[in-house]
């Protein structure tokens, strides 16, 4: 059964609220049987349909054709924070939205994102929605896409004069409600295509390849999104792959020392040592399979000359990234 957070359902209520006036709370709780009380964590979840009630039954209370635009008029500031902060820590853009296609299927699984190569100019990410879902949902996923993009690239990019094209097409599988056309158009701010077999966005890989500036500040709230989704992920902490999933979110910026991930998870360097030895690893293969990984991914998109990688990932010079370099790919053949 696909489900979505809890607490991401809890932001779907507070804007019914200021957009009703009306606190729903009780209904669904009553209706569900589930607990919105207390905080919730991204690993309390309840079932999407929840979610596609939600949307059609708010259509419906006030009878509007295009409710997912009117939702994101009012959701921005209830997006969920651990998604963005992780964003906040992405090299470009690119990463920002391969990022998010991985994330946020543990926010809600009632649409998931892959982003494919469109034609040689750009690229498209596809959201595949689940039967349930009704076009509310859709509307309103593609336009927060949009909106946060857009938002995150204008604070945190390092070349503010420049203006690349973004977004160029919007793809929608439903038929556009009569006389709401403009509605659209105002609202994703670019060109539209209604009934197509395939819902997504076409991005300009000029755009996706642009670079911005890191906040060096939301590192800590990334590495505990990574743990905490480790933890969902395996039922119970998987230690070396949140460990991994940690280094990631970093590795672009700074290696942390093994005292400082020992710290992160809250347990002394001996007993860090001890749990990845009992999985037949250590922190220092860990920290070079992130390198690695990190090395080939960044290669691999032929944006970032090597002097450039050898920096990202904190080598001292070029001799000594050649040096794991060839080692990495003796060890992969």
């Amino acid at each position: 059964m696909k489900t979505l957070s809890q607490d991401q359902f809890k932001r779907s209520l507070n804007v019914s609220t200021n957009l009703f006036g009306v606190d729903e709370t009780d209904y669904y709780v009553r209706k569900y049987g589930i607990s919105l009380e207390s905080e919730c964590s991204i690993d309390t979840r309840i079932p999407i349909h929840i979610e596609t009630e939600f949307f059609e039954r708010s259509a419906k209370r006030i009878g509007d054709p295009v409710f997912g635009l009117t939702w994101v008029d009012f959701s921005c500031k209830f997006a969920d924070s651990g998604v963005i902060e992780r964003g906040k820590v992405c090299i470009d853009v690119y990463d920002t939205v391969i990022q998010g296609c991985r994330l946020l299927p543990y926010v809600s699984e009632s649409i998931l994102y892959k982003l494919v190569p469109y034609d040689s100019h750009h690229s498209k990410l596809i959201a595949h929605l689940d039967e349930s879902c009704i076009y509310h949902q859709v509307d309103a996923a593609l336009l927060l896409w949009i909106t946060i993009t857009r938002d995150e690239y204008s604070q945190r990019t390092i070349e503010p004069n420049r203006r690349d094209p973004d977004f160029v097409e919007v793809h929608l599988s439903h038929s556009c409600p009569v006389g709401y056309r403009s509605k659209y158009a105002d609202a994703y701010q670019t060109d539209l295509k209604f009934n197509q077999e395939l819902s997504g966005i076409v991005i300009s890989n000029q755009f996706l390849n642009s670079r911005l500036r890191v906040e060096l500040d939301s590192i800590k709230r990334a590495v505990q999104m990574e743990i905490a989704l480790s933890d969902i992920k395996h039922g119970k902490r998987n230690l070396a792959d949140a460990i991994y999933r940690s280094l990631l979110a970093m590795a672009p910026y700074s290696m942390p020392t093994r005292e400082e991930i020992a710290n992160h998870f809250n347990m002394s360097l001996r007993t860090l040592q001890r749990k990845l030895a009992e999985s037949n690893t250590n922190f220092k293969e860990i920290a070079d399979k992130t390198r690695r990984d990190k090395a080939f991914e960044l290669m691999n998109r032929d944006v970032y000359s090597v002097s450039e990688i050898t920096h990202l990932l904190g080598y001292s010079d070029l001799s000594a990234f050649n040096k794991a370099y060839n080692r990495w790919i003796l060890s992969n053949s």
